[in-house]
């Protein structure tokens, strides 16, 4: 008598999950992720976002930059559709990656990406990282989507060739 019962406990967790998970599982999928609009070096951004702004796999907001404004290597390219900087120079290298912010309701971190991992290079009220970086890594900027809005200045971020002292 016990195990039937358990037999129906069992398949009635199976069904309950399918009804459940599957359809929040395939929403996501239908998902298209679209970026931010594009952010000025030194203007205040402010934007209030959906869910198709927020990162799939990452469940953060990447932020949108020109890349003219943060860096003028011909080297780096700027990756639209993940808005992130790819170095692209043929041999490994240091660069100085530097910013300065100010944001009013939402947490910011700096990465760099290596081998689909993403590091936290902000740390320590840090403003600069020196960064040894191989072809196809990755630098970018992005923010927690704890609120519906985003409000913050960007005053400096830059990519530039690490020339020691």
């Amino acid at each position: 008598m016990h195990v039937k019962k358990l037999g129906h406990l069992f398949l009635s967790g199976v069904l309950v999950f399918i009804g459940v998970c599957l359809p929040s599982c395939k929403d996501d999928e239908l998902r298209v992720y679209e970026p931010l609009e594009k952010i000025h070096i030194g203007e205040q951004f402010i934007s209030d976002y959906t869910l198709d702004n927020i990162k799939q796999g990452d469940s953060i907001i990447v932020l949108n930059f020109y890349k003219d404004e943060v860096t003028d290597l011909d080297y780096i390219e700027y990756d639209e559709e993940n808005c992130c900087f790819v170095f692209c120079k043929g041999s490994t290298s240091k660069y100085k990656v530097s910013w300065d912010f100010s944001s009013y309701n939402s947490y910011i971190e700096v990465q760099y990406g290596q081998n689909g991992m993403w590091y936290k290079m902000n740390q320590y009220d840090w403003k600069e990282y020196i960064l040894t970086a191989n072809d196809g890594m990755t630098v970018r900027m992005v923010c927690d989507p704890s609120k519906n809005q985003i409000n913050l200045i960007v005053n400096k971020f830059s990519i530039e060739e690490y020339i020691s002292e």
